[in-house]
């Protein structure tokens, strides 16, 4: 904004929402979405797109709207790159810092305990190891610091361009969070990027660096808690041994299997490391006070694992998606928008609603697929499904 400072632009940005979420008069890009003007915002469902520091202004406007809750409206949230994220964001890593040349403060976590009854409903999307919103637990963990701080450079300004699959971390209250899975360490981006030997150099190593990087870490941690750095973590360093004792040769059959062209092509028949690395934890991190089951990632892929009630079944899937289809209608008919006026608000209506306007599997494909999916995961109860749902 211009020549504000980052509090400066925060504040005013944040106005500008709260203008348009109450009814009052404001500026606003809204559908369909080609012009920006002073006007009234009179829709009464609204989604919020939040990408970085606009993420910052809208955890400041979460937490008014839990305060002083607007009648009538009912008021969703999707956080790209939060930096208030409970458990990553740098805002909450170093809670009560302020660096006065910026105008930064550092003012803590989005809130998530919006009333059951109204809820604010969040979905909070992170790159793993983007140092802005998934940074180390411990700031003393040189190479973890490090390689958070490459994400800032190479992760955080790919934010709009999420590829891929993206994993359910858990739930919080009234918030979902997913984690983009990093391919490659960003510390290891310039090594990739080196002619000819660079890709494949760059994936032996990963193996064993993601090791000594998660050991910077606790990803036992819900990432809907507010979770300020902790010099005293350190994980058991016995474990780290023998897993970095591990990776090492998954790193050759990583970059073996990256030269072939063949990813079951593993010589030293190690398995592809997880998300967290060899020896890491699963992704999912389980449901604390949950006001419902997982918000759907609406528009992107999703994986789900190790999540407890998955036994419930298809037919808990299909009540599910039975009330995402009312809210899908509900979304594409309000209006997404960003105060102030910038084109993003055209990503965010693509974002909520491109993906379900593709045809649908048949009933019978759909339901068969789901059932081999649940017999062949279990007993570990992981659930793998596409976010577009599974219709009855």
């Amino acid at each position: 904004m211009g020549n504000l400072s980052f509090g400066q632009s925060v504040a005013v940005g944040r106005g500008l929402l709260d203008n348009c979420i109450r009814g009052s008069h404001c500026i606003a890009t809204v559908a369909p979405f080609t012009t920006t003007s002073p006007q009234t915002v009179t829709d009464t469902t609204l989604v919020v797109l939040g990408e970085s520091q606009s993420s910052v202004m809208y955890s400041l406007q979460k937490a008014d709207l839990i305060s002083r809750p607007a009648a009538g409206k009912t008021i969703s949230f999707v956080l790209l790159s939060n930096e208030n994220r409970p458990n990553g964001g740098v805002l909450e890593r170093f809670v009560g810092a302020y660096i006065p040349i910026l105008d930064i403060e550092f003012n803590g976590a989005t809130p998530t305990n919006s009333s059951p009854s109204a809820p604010l409903t969040t979905i909070d999307i992170a790159n793993q190891y983007d140092g802005w919103v998934d940074f180390p637990n411990n700031p003393l963990n040189a190479l973890a610091v490090f390689n958070a701080l490459m994400g800032m450079i190479f992760l955080h300004p790919a934010l709009r361009s999420f590829e891929g699959v993206r994993e359910l971390q858990g739930q919080y209250q009234d918030s979902t969070y997913y984690l983009q899975p990093a391919k490659l360490l960003p510390m290891l981006v310039p090594v990739d990027q080196m002619p000819l030997v660079g890709p494949t150099l760059a994936r032996a190593l990963d193996a064993p660096l993601r090791v000594l990087v998660e050991t910077g870490y606790d990803r036992t941690i819900n990432p809907g808690e507010p979770t300020p750095a902790n010099v005293f973590y350190w994980p058991n360093p016995i474990k780290t041994f023998v897993d970095l004792l591990l990776a090492v040769p998954t790193g050759w059959d990583d970059a073996i299997s990256y030269l072939s062209h063949d990813p079951t092509f593993r010589p030293f028949h190690t398995a592809p490391q997880s998300t967290y690395g060899v020896g890491g934890p699963p992704v999912y991190t389980g449901a604390v006070d949950p006001y419902g089951p997982p918000t759907p990632a609406l528009g992107l892929p999703v994986a789900t694992a190790d999540i407890p009630n998955a036994d419930a079944g298809v037919e808990q899937e299909r009540l599910v998606e039975r009330s995402r289809d009312a809210e899908r209608v509900a979304q594409r008919t309000a209006r997404t928008f960003r105060p102030g006026g910038d084109q993003a608000a055209t990503q965010a209506e693509n974002l909520m609603t491109r993906r379900f306007d593709a045809q649908q599997p048949p009933r019978g494909v759909a339901q068969t697929q789901s059932r081999d999916l649940e017999k062949r995961r279990h007993p570990a109860r992981v659930a793998r499904q596409d976010v577009s749902g599974i219709h009855p």
